[in-house]
């Protein structure tokens, strides 16, 4: 199930060989122009899509890099050395200010993305919440249109929910919709997504996916759930509801509504 995704690996190692190759000109142009503060500024460009974009760890081994770059071109055999006591200690202080940063920028892409599903997800299951399902509906259903390809929403009931919540309390009723969702997301691919519509509803969406395509996925998932509800004596069933389009003529508030209609219970 998609939440956030990061770059394939093959891209990160892209952007990681860009970002050396930079730091090599940097450090050749550095050589040749002897700009200071300018030229420091430019060693933090690679630090700070490296770690934005492939994570800390690689952009801790780019600020080394960085910081190598910056010495060689200061102490290396046959240049003439900055006037300081300590070459070392000048060196360890920029890897650090390097470090400081590169933490720095990591930090503030995961407050970014704690911000970002603060808006895009729903605070109990972790899904996504009616509002970005209906964006990323809109998305795949223009995809599925362009290329021509099949699109699937299935609609989920929870039947009877309020069973639980009335014998057992909200908390278990909050556990129940949980566990279920956790069992949904192993009976779906990544390239897939799932909402919470209402209370206790459901959307799943499938890209590139057809009526014996979806079949297949909901007996994956009645099979699951009737496995979760016979465990923990749970006294539900469950609604499911198929649409599958490909996209044209069609809005995400049409398919999610249309989906709403009419609910075989499974």
């Amino acid at each position: 199930m998609k939440i956030f995704n990061t770059p394939a690996s093959q891209t990160g190692i892209l952007l990681d060989i860009a970002a050396l190759l930079f730091i090599v000109v940097v450090s050749l142009a550095h050589f040749v122009i002897r700009l200071e503060n300018f030229v420091i500024i430019m060693y933090v460009f690679p630090i700070i899509l490296v770690t934005w974009y492939s994570g800390l760890s690689r952009g801790i081994i780019t600020s080394f890099a960085a910081g190598l770059g910056w010495y060689l071109i200061h102490y290396a055999p046959g240049v003439k050395p900055l006037p300081t006591a300590s070459p070392m200690a000048n060196m360890l202080g920029l890897w650090c200010a390097f470090l400081a940063f590169t933490v720095f920028i990591e930090k503030f892409r995961l407050r970014l993305i704690y911000q970002q599903s603060l808006c895009t997800l729903d605070d109990l299951t972790k899904t996504y919440n009616r509002t970005a399902f209906k964006d990323f509906t809109a998305k795949e259903i223009k995809r599925a249109s362009r290329y021509k390809r099949s699109l699937t929403l299935i609609y989920l009931d929870v039947n009877e929910f309020e069973k639980i919540t009335e014998s057992r309390g909200y908390e278990a009723g909050n556990e129940m919709l949980v566990s279920m969702v956790n069992v949904i997301k192993t009976s779906i691919r990544e390239s897939d997504y799932i909402s919470r519509l209402g209370v206790d509803e459901f959307g799943i969406l499938l890209p590139e996916t057809d009526n014996n395509q979806v079949n297949v996925v909901i007996n994956k998932i009645k099979a699951k759930l009737t496995e979760m509800t016979e465990q923990n004596g749970w006294p539900i069933t469950f609604g499911f509801n198929i649409v599958t389009c490909t996209g044209a003529g069609t809005t995400a508030e049409a398919l999610i509504n249309k989906t709403t209609h009419i609910s075989v219970q499974a």
